[in-house]
């Protein structure tokens, strides 16, 4: 007699409940965390709705943003997402993170797996995650720490943190349709939590004591254009500099000014 529901099928449902269950409850608490008790302010969220629209649907976005805190990735997923992905959880977005960060402990594992987490191994380039990232294209949403890694300078303003041509080779080699970047600023998120960008303390993971009612801001622009950098100067490095370099402006221009 054929078997009508494998047992692979109901081995795979717990799997898949478990993962809804720890992106819900972590984008409830976020958004109560994030915009209840620190009154996010949120600016230019109809421009990224547009784009969204613009690209037909919910998929086959990349979202560049500075960093400045560990839980940077957090609060973008949330502003950006929140409530839709209760509904339609395959538009969370996946993130890259340090995997010497995040990745020691198998609960971490665990939870930031559920999370739609990629580690990237030490040093940041990371060719194996490239190619994840394209494959996940279209189908997927994605985001980007431009400088990869925390900063309060201004993108690209430290030679010796130079903006690196990634975003524009996973660009430049994703599969049709091709993705609509995304730029957006964060600030104010360090009000919140601890640590200082390159020291590796435990503040970085705890919030402050003060860290309520901050208001911090979050910022979509325009859609990064870049298929004439591409026409222009083909499928090389140079084009995929000059498409991270043109994102970083972008982001750098969202920038409240002093």
């Amino acid at each position: 007699m054929k078997q009508l529901i494998s047992w692979t099928w109901w081995k795979a449902r717990p799997r898949l409940w478990l993962a809804y269950v720890i992106l819900a409850l972590t984008g409830i608490l976020g958004f109560v965390f994030f915009r209840v008790l620190n009154w996010t302010r949120v600016e230019g969220k109809e421009k990224f709705k547009a784009a969204r629209r613009k690209n037909g649907g919910r998929q086959n976005v990349i979202i560049v943003s500075n960093h400045v805190t560990m839980f940077d990735s957090l609060i973008i997923g949330i502003i950006a997402y929140f409530a839709e992905l209760l509904f339609w959880p395959s538009i969370a977005p996946y993130h890259l993170a340090a995997q010497e960060n995040y990745f020691k402990y198998w609960f971490f594992r665990l939870i930031l797996g559920c999370l739609n987490t990629l580690p990237v191994a030490p040093g940041r380039v990371d060719a194996k995650v490239m190619q994840q990232v394209i494959t996940l294209l279209p189908k997927a949403n994605v985001h980007v720490f431009l400088g990869g890694r925390r900063s309060f300078e201004p993108l690209g303003s430290n030679p010796k943190h130079p903006i690196r041509g990634g975003l524009g080779y996973i660009v430049a080699n994703a599969p049709e349709p091709k993705p609509t970047i995304i730029p957006v600023y964060i600030g104010g998120v360090e009000k919140i939590f601890g640590g200082k960008p390159g020291v590796a303390d435990k503040a970085r993971w705890f919030p402050r004591i003060t860290g309520i009612c901050r208001r911090p801001l979050v910022k979509f622009g325009d859609p990064v254009e870049y298929q004439d950098i591409i026409d222009a100067l083909g499928n090389t490095k140079k084009a995929w500099e000059a498409i991270s370099h043109r994102a970083a402006e972008r982001i750098n221009a969202l920038a409240p000014s002093a």
